[in-house]
């Protein structure tokens, strides 16, 4: 009577197994149809979701029936062979209780015993964020086992749950690292985003204005990436054009003097500038040469306003040519003979660092609205923005960077 009842539980659970594959199968279809309405897309999502979270009950609950029915020669697996997997959700909203799942796969035939699972969370500051629950002991595996962990997260920016599997003594088995995105506000219809990176002199200010639509504002997150402060640097260019003569005597019937002629430059050369440069001062001295910049003929030495009109940030070519010496040596004598032609170019500026800084360091300030809103790699701008009309003030700058804004309303 017992393995009569075991085998119909094993078919109840195979039939639910197949029921949810078909109707998978029939939701795939219901979603290929082009004009779906958004209402029935997120029915669709939905009921996707809770077939997919109960097959995958279905097979925690099928796993841990293997073990129930005292099975013979069951063979047990090193849980250094456990596979970790994080299932998150997006977008989570800071404030708000979230949830993040835990997947351990037993990819062997036995049964894996993990003496315990350990799930951590950082902030965007590298604080450590509560989670319950944080550790999971003796977690046994047949095929596959899931933990729910939730939190709160207290602000937006970048996180990251690490996941790690230890054995007996503590030392780790497994570990798996991912990173989330926490955003202000909560749940609400239509999406504002922008992302523009923004390059501009120091000390000055980059006011982007936004008209946003006439509904209340459920989140407004403003990400700062890619920050490098601004360094003052220089570059040199020399160019030279040389035309080299030598003048030997002839042994022999003649007494004729000949010439021999060698020619060496570098010209053109290439000067370059970063192309996120800001050109302050630029100088060029020149001395026996006609020169060429940037394709254009300077018949005089520039003034440093001139060469300021013509180089620029990313290559400039400097050009140089100098004319060959005339005449000769008297008839059997041996001289040398050569002209050097020469060009340097100094330009001074200020570009980013190749270092990454932070925001405190590439500018002074933001204000949303004539508000000041507190310095960071992410912000939570819903409380100072609205509908209509709005500005955001990049004050004082003192870099680079690359901002990204996400509205949400409704």
């Amino acid at each position: 009577m017992i393995g009569l009842v075991a085998r119909r539980g094993q078919t109840t659970i195979e039939f639910m197994l197949l029921l949810s594959v078909v109707v998978l199968l029939i939701l795939a279809a219901v979603t290929t149809v082009n004009d779906i309405t958004k209402v029935q897309q997120n029915a669709t999502e939905a009921v996707r979701s809770g077939v997919e979270n109960a097959s995958l009950a279905l097979l925690q609950q099928f796993s841990e029936q293997r073990v129930g029915l005292q099975l013979t020669n069951i063979t047990e697996v090193d849980p250094n062979l456990v596979r970790l997997e994080v299932s998150k959700s997006d977008t989570y909203f800071a404030n708000q209780p979230s949830v993040i799942q835990v997947v351990l796969w037993n990819d062997y035939a036995g049964v894996m015993q993990v003496p315990e699972v350990r799930a951590m969370i950082e902030g965007p500051q590298g604080e450590e964020v509560a989670v319950s629950p944080s550790s999971e002991f003796n977690v046994t595996v047949t095929l596959a086992r899931s933990i729910t962990t939730t939190f709160i997260p207290p602000q937006v920016g970048e996180y990251n749950i690490t996941v790690t599997a230890y054995n007996d003594q503590g030392q780790i088995l497994r570990q798996k690292k991912v990173a989330f995105s926490v955003v202000g506000g909560g749940v609400g219809g239509a999406t504002f985003a922008l992302e523009r990176r923004i390059v501009a002199p120091r000390n000055s200010h980059f006011v982007e204005e936004l008209q946003l639509p006439n509904a209340t504002i459920r989140s407004a997150t403003l990400e700062l990436y890619d920050m490098h402060t601004y360094v003052y640097s220089n570059v040199t260019g020399y160019a030279y054009d040389w035309v080299f003569k030598k003048s030997i005597t002839i042994t022999g019937t003649s007494t004729a003097a000949a010439l021999t002629s060698f020619h060496d430059t570098n010209s053109p050369l290439e000067v370059y500038v970063p192309e996120e440069a800001f050109i302050t001062s630029a100088e060029l001295d020149i001395a026996n040469a006609r020169v060429w910049l940037g394709g254009e003929e300077l018949i005089t030495t520039p003034t440093e306003t001139e060469l300021m009109r013509i180089v620029h940030p990313g290559v400039n070519v400097l050009n140089v040519q100098t004319s060959a010496t005339t005449g000769g040596c008297t008839g059997g004598t041996s001289c040398n003979l050569e002209s050097l032609g020469e060009a340097t170019l100094r330009i001074s500026y200020y570009a980013p660092d190749t270092h990454t800084a932070t925001a405190d360091q590439t500018m002074y300030s933001i204000k949303a609205n004539d508000q000041n809103i507190t310095l960071g790699t992410a912000m939570d701008l819903s409380p100072y923005l609205g509908p209509g009309a709005n500005t955001i003030n990049f004050t004082y700058l003192n870099g680079t960077f690359t901002y990204r804004l996400r509205v949400v309303t409704g």
